[in-house]
């Protein structure tokens, strides 16, 4: 696949991650959404933040589709797997991608940079892992504002 044919279909999960986030803000939760991708190439799922209505803080989007995925194939891994998401994962979701080995996270929003926990760049560099193999900034502005216009 050439970079740009990745480009493009990078910018495709991410805007499905954006209006999954956008449902999100509807039912009450913070604007988050996630979609993961197989290797094959096939949406294995998409799911966003319900901590609200779920009277959960841990169900953020990441974890809610990985957590799907696992359940739906049978699996604790995802290697191969790609999770794209509106915004920089927190350091639990971080953790999660980690411990599940899937190989690439898009995320576009940069973390905030008040946050004092570690970023998932960090995580992955701290835990010697190859991967995932992160990439960030694509579609940020557009996220960040999404981000903005539903502060949490």
């Amino acid at each position: 696949m050439t970079d740009d044919a990745r480009r493009a279909e990078a910018e495709r999960y991410l805007r499905m991650a954006m209006e999954e986030a956008e449902t999100a803000v509807r039912d009450g939760n913070h604007p988050y959404g996630a979609v993961l991708v197989d290797p094959d190439g096939n949406v294995a799922g998409v799911d966003r933040n319900r901590t609200a209505e779920d009277s959960d803080p841990s169900s953020h989007a990441e974890l809610n589709v990985i957590r799907r995925v696992c359940r739906e194939r049978g699996t604790l891994t995802l290697e191969g797997y790609r999770l794209y998401t509106n915004g920089a994962p927190c350091t639990m979701c971080a953790t999660m991608i980690l411990r599940t080995g899937i190989a690439e996270l898009w995320y576009s929003a940069p973390p905030d940079p008040a946050r004092t926990l570690p970023t998932v760049e960090e995580l992955v560099e701290r835990s010697g892992a190859s991967v995932p193999v992160v990439h960030q900034g694509l579609l940020a502005e557009e996220a960040a504002a999404q981000l903005a216009r539903h502060p949490h």
